[in-house]
């Protein structure tokens, strides 16, 4: 859940806004991508790692990322070949923003056949003497844009959200999230964001950011990032209530960013605006464009009848996905919401007049060796690292239904709220499916735990119909 906010953070404090059309680049810019070219084609993790170890400080704390990306390609394919394209950039003295195209082709290792594919990139680039080091790189979706950005305004059905950058600056679409945008000052030292995702169990505004500033606070040191002046308060969004976080935070090569945050949480859905300034004393500046761009916008909650076919529906008490072949049994009386994009599917039980909650929810694993004890491990030792009060009650095998899966079961502070979990993962082909119990606050575990095993043993995987 915290990726995109703390991928940004990295990236706010390194990016430059406002693409020029294509020219000539640094030679010694030029020399980053022929390094990871080289080292992709010979699939040397040690040589990618040395271009990307600035960006992966902060990927790997969330076990995401290009690295990750690019093993799976290493496991899966091989001769590989990796040709890339400038299509724009915008280098200011010692910062570059560029937006490459990489084009791919190999043979696939299982069947020997041919292999290719492409993909359009936004990469943060900051010079370190005479060499220049790739901060951040993120998938762009130009088709969301496409798809939704009219006469300055964007307001995208699929998602709910609707807001207007400010005129002339450069907006763009990244891939991994249900939506999210970057807006760039036309002078360098400004943007905005606009970030939607799923939001497993039931959090407040409040909760949620108050949950992620402890856990950025405790990642902090180890992700090269210092927060300082941090102020929170309730907000709003649109028509919606919200909570504000701001601060100002200090990250690697000594650069410095004014953030402020909103939070809003719509249904199953966090939405997080964030303005920033570099430096800090920017933010006067451009103060009114960023205030009329979060003014602008507003989140409405889609209806499921809405929704494609991939994300499933609900009938009755039971979630069904006929395309990815599961259903799950929600405890009697419980609401169910169904999640609309940041996960191959995902839907989200709550409990009556309460902040209990039970989700479910299927990604595509980024590398097949992955198993679901490591999938645990490395989410329990995340969730250890980050919050405070982690205590683990149990772990190791276990099964749902006459499937072999592992779980966990820990108690964690999460935005001043004790939860205690009940954390299950199984892994079916290619496909990670994972089952979250919380019980919030935690006191009510002895008598919502009966309801939880029911609900995780009602999962099931069905047949899928043949394609048309």
């Amino acid at each position: 859940m915290m990726r995109y906010c703390r991928r940004w953070l990295l990236a706010a404090l390194t990016a430059l806004g406002g693409l020029g059309g294509a020219c000539a680049q640094p030679p010694a810019l030029v020399s980053v991508y022929d390094e990871l070219r080289v080292a992709i084609e010979t699939e040397d993790t040690e040589a990618v790692l040395a271009r990307l170890a600035p960006m992966i400080r902060l990927e790997t704390s969330v076990q995401a990322g290009w690295l990750q990306e690019l093993s799976a390609m290493f496991a899966q394919r091989e001769s590989l070949a990796a040709e890339m394209r400038f299509d724009e950039q915008q280098v200011v003295g010692q910062r570059a923003l560029l937006v490459v195209t990489w084009a791919f082709s190999g043979k696939t290792t299982e069947t020997g056949e041919a292999w290719s594919a492409t993909q359009q990139r936004l990469d943060y680039l900051v010079q370190k003497g005479p060499h220049w080091a790739l901060l951040s790189s993120d998938a762009l979706a130009p088709e969301v844009l496409t798809r939704a950005f009219r006469e300055g305004r964007f307001a995208d059905p699929d998602s709910g959200l609707e807001c207007s950058p400010p005129a002339e600056w450069r907006l763009f679409a990244l891939e991994g999230a249900r939506v999210a945008l970057t807006a760039w000052s036309p002078t360098l030292d400004a943007a905005v964001a606009w970030t939607l995702t799923d939001l497993p169990g039931t959090f407040t505004a409040e909760q949620f950011a108050r949950g992620q500033q402890d856990a950025e606070a405790k990642l902090a040191p180890t992700l090269g990032l210092e927060f300082r002046d941090v102020s929170m308060e309730p907000d709003v969004f649109g028509d919606r209530p919200a909570f504000r976080v701001r601060r100002t935070a200090a990250g690697p090569e000594g650069l410095e960013l004014y953030a402020d945050a909103t939070y809003c949480v719509v249904g199953s859905t966090l939405c997080v605006c964030q303005r920033v300034a570099m430096p800090p004393k920017a933010y006067a500046t451009h103060q009114t464009a960023l205030d009329q761009a979060v003014a602008s916008s507003r989140l409405v909650e889609v209806e499921a009848t809405a929704l494609p076919a991939e994300a499933g529906r609900i009938d009755a008490d039971k979630y069904v996905n006929e395309v990815h072949g599961c259903e799950i049994a929600a405890p009697p009386g419980w609401t169910m919401r169904v999640g609309q994009g940041q996960f191959d599917l995902q839907v989200t039980m709550y409990e009556p007049q309460g902040d209990s909650s039970i989700s479910l929810g299927m990604i595509r694993l980024p590398d097949p060796t992955v198993t679901a004890e490591m999938a645990v491990l490395g989410d329990d030792s995340l969730t250890a690292e980050a919050f405070d009060g982690y205590e683990l009650i149990k772990q190791g095998e276990t099964q749902v239904g006459e499937l072999p899966a592992y779980e966990s079961i820990t108690t964690f502070s999460f935005g001043g709220e004790t939860r205690r979990r009940h954390r299950v993962y199984l892994v079916d082909g290619d496909r990670l499916f994972f089952m979250f119990a919380d019980a919030a606050p935690a006191e009510k575990w002895a008598r919502l735990s009966p309801l939880f095993e029911a609900a995780i043993q009602s999962f099931r995987l069905i047949e899928t119909p043949p394609p048309e």
